[in-house]
């Protein structure tokens, strides 16, 4: 809103006069965005038994401040399958927008590291977007939590046959299915492969 809250003071009344201001007047910011303003007034009358003894201009102007609202958000992060990067997916909560005003935000987010585990999210760039942006201020950065888990690998054995040597151990080979390139996955020479 434009309304000013303001309070004031008059000055060179003559004691014991009683002056005051009559609660007609209007008082506003020349418009409701945030910034430096100019605040016009209308409609000062005086008030009291020798009012008529005084003068006061009935309009006029001063300067003031908008501050920008301040929001709040709230950062929540997806669990995610391990991927070997550290690329993370948020949703987020916005409060403190005025009904009148469509707020959203731009932003980049980052697990702490690609590996397995519960993990930081460090969330920075962020850029507020919509209407009236300019009169709200949020923080750049955030944080939240995140658990990374493992992701599941298909193995497929291939038994070699072999003569009868009174035992049920064999060897085989096998194929890892689903290891990224970038990884190097391997099985325990502890394996045993029993008929």
């Amino acid at each position: 809103t434009t309304k000013v809250f303001a309070s004031y003071t008059l000055s060179n009344i003559i004691y014991p006069d009683y002056i005051d201001i009559s609660n007609i007047y209007t008082i506003n910011y020349n418009n409701a965005n945030a910034g430096n303003k100019t605040i016009i007034y209308n409609n000062l009358v005086l008030i009291g038994p020798l009012y008529f003894n005084y003068f006061i201009n009935s309009t006029g102007s001063l300067l003031g401040t908008i501050y920008k609202s301040p929001l709040t958000i709230t950062w929540f992060g997806l669990n995610k399958t391990y991927d070997t990067t550290t690329l993370a997916t948020i949703t987020y909560t916005i409060s403190g927008i005025f009904s009148s005003d469509t707020i959203n935000i731009n932003y980049s987010a980052a697990f702490s590291d690609a590996n397995v585990g519960n993990k930081i999210i460090y969330i920075n760039n962020i850029n507020l977007v919509g209407s009236n942006t300019f009169n709200y201020t949020t923080s750049i950065s955030g944080t939240t939590n995140a658990i990374i888990n493992p992701k599941t690998l298909n193995i497929t054995f291939t038994p070699y046959s072999k003569i009868y040597d009174a035992t049920t151990i064999t060897k085989s080979s096998y194929i890892i299915n689903g290891i990224y390139s970038s990884d190097t996955i391997d099985l325990s020479n502890n394996l045993q492969l029993i008929f």
